[in-house]
């Protein structure tokens, strides 16, 4: 008992209910029957009672009856017949049902599933006093309390809903999408980008969001809608990586642009822990704003039921933030061993780690296909979504990005250099002048770059294994195979 003379349950009315439940599913009114199903849920119940649920649950999924024969041979099957549930008991919920049978079965399904969200807030009270105990930061305590409050709110029993008629429905205008990064993500859209290890998807995030929240071209190619405040969740790579990358990326930008709006965070809480709560906290305040959470494990919340549920937990809070507050949201994650090999056989749909709830839950996903031998510097990838056709593009390594070069929907295009273009693209202006550069004469041989982009590309190449440009000590630089036809003899 707690909170005064309110009684966390009620064996009697949970027993009433079971039975009408049995009663009316031999009598074939689904209509009432699914009534109640639709309102009241396994957690509503106590644990034996919960077993019966769970039970009639299984059969109504199978389009079956759960009259009280079926209900008594699941529970049989799952091993849940004990001292306090047996057929004697099966029978006497049954009785119980029909004595108030004038009643339907929602009403009874309404008071249930009202103590059950009693119990609820109780224990988010006590959660979140136990949480308060850990810690002095107020705007973690204000996260977790909101984080709180909009899960009661998901789950709260709605006594009313606003509906609306098919004419209405027809006559209302919504505004259209707002591109972000087309065709890749787009405003209130919650979008997976997946890929195994080494695919080059943090990469692909990083130069997204570097892109969002500077404006200009993301990818060399797709130009960005506008400035966007951006939220990078970094949470599987160290903050040192990801800087080193990020300032080799900052080459391609003209000096008037630089990623003023992205912020990093290097450690955020699970869902389930205050995350979602923080996250919240940070779109109300950027409305029209980015998050980028690298990688979708690091905040996932703890796997309480099957792998279908867990995966809804960790994905669908991120869906509805998207979609309530207007934001978008790019999620990395990881493909399956059914998405390791490469091959024609490479199926997309099946490759993304995880149930069916994964792409249920998101609008879109992108996928990189696997490394093919023969174009080591080429990335197939292909979209799809809720209300996205499936469509495939190609994005190219390049090494003045330090990074993908969208290609477009050129698929067919054959890329059999073994070295990267802009690196072939200096060797050849080297060999064309037939001596040794520096740095500068490169950079004035190759148009429209800059001498960091050069620099990077020289650093790349030096320490490349086997080297692929040969430092003269000189302040010079000259192709390997003019250095080997050259080189004075018995010189290393």
């Amino acid at each position: 008992m707690l909170a005064g003379d309110i009684p966390l349950n009620n064996l009697d009315l949970e027993r009433q209910l079971l039975g009408m439940l049995m009663i009316l599913s031999e009598a074939d009114d689904s209509e009432a029957v699914k009534r109640a199903l639709g309102i009241v849920r396994p957690r509503d119940f106590t644990e034996d009672h919960r077993h019966i649920f769970n039970a009639i649950l299984a059969l109504d999924r199978k389009h079956l009856h759960f009259g009280l024969e079926a209900v008594y041979s699941v529970l049989d099957k799952r091993g849940r017949l004990n001292g306090s549930i047996t057929r004697f008991d099966l029978e006497q919920m049954q009785s119980e049902g029909s004595r108030v049978l004038p009643l339907v079965p929602a009403e009874q399904a309404m008071q249930v599933r009202a103590l059950g969200e009693y119990r609820d807030a109780i224990q988010a009270a006590l959660e979140f006093r136990r949480f308060v105990e850990t810690t002095t930061d107020a705007s973690r305590i204000r996260a977790r309390l909101k984080e709180l409050s909009v899960t009661l709110d998901r789950e709260a029993l709605l006594h009313t809903v606003n509906t609306q008629t098919f004419r209405e429905l027809m006559a209302q205008e919504f505004p259209p999408q707002v591109p972000i990064v087309e065709p890749i993500l787009y405003a209130g859209d919650c979008v997976l980008i997946v890929g195994n290890a080494k695919a080059g998807k943090s990469v692909f995030a990083l130069q997204l969001a570097m892109a969002i929240a500077a404006g200009g071209l993301a990818l060399g190619a797709i130009q960005v809608d506008k400035v966007r405040p951006v939220l990078y969740l970094n949470l599987d790579d160290k903050p040192s990586r990801v800087k080193a990358r990020a300032n080799y990326m900052l080459a391609a930008y003209p000096d008037e642009q630089y990623p003023e709006a992205l912020e990093f965070a290097h450690r955020w809480p699970p869902i389930d822990r205050g995350g979602e709560g923080m996250l919240i906290d940070w779109c109300e305040r950027h409305p029209d704003g980015v998050v980028v959470i690298d990688l979708l494990e690091r905040i996932r919340p703890v796997r309480l039921g099957g792998i279908y549920e867990s995966d809804y937990a960790a994905l669908g809070p991120l869906a509805d933030m998207a979609h309530t507050y207007g934001v978008g949201v790019l999620v990395v994650h990881h493909t399956n061993k059914q998405g390791q090999g490469a091959g024609q056989d490479f199926d997309p749909a099946q490759a993304v780690s995880g149930s069916m709830a994964v792409q249920g839950a998101v609008d879109a996903w992108l996928t990189f296909h696997p490394v093919l031998q023969e174009q080591p510097d080429t990335r197939r990838v292909t979209i799809s979504g809720r209300d996205t056709a499936l469509s495939q593009y190609q994005v190219t390594w390049d090494d003045f990005l330090h990074g993908w070069q969208w290609e477009g929907e050129s698929i067919q295009q054959k890329v059999t250099s073994k070295m990267p273009h802009r690196r072939q693209q200096l060797l050849d202006t080297i060999q064309e002048a037939g001596r040794p550069l520096r740095r500068k004469e490169i950079m004035e041989r190759m148009p429209g770059t800059n001498i960091k982009q050069i620099d990077n590309l020289i650093h790349e190449m030096k320490y490349h294994k086997p080297p692929q440009i040969v430092d003269m000590g000189d302040g010079t630089y000259q192709h390997p195979s003019e250095y080997a036809r050259t080189k004075p003899t018995g010189s290393v």
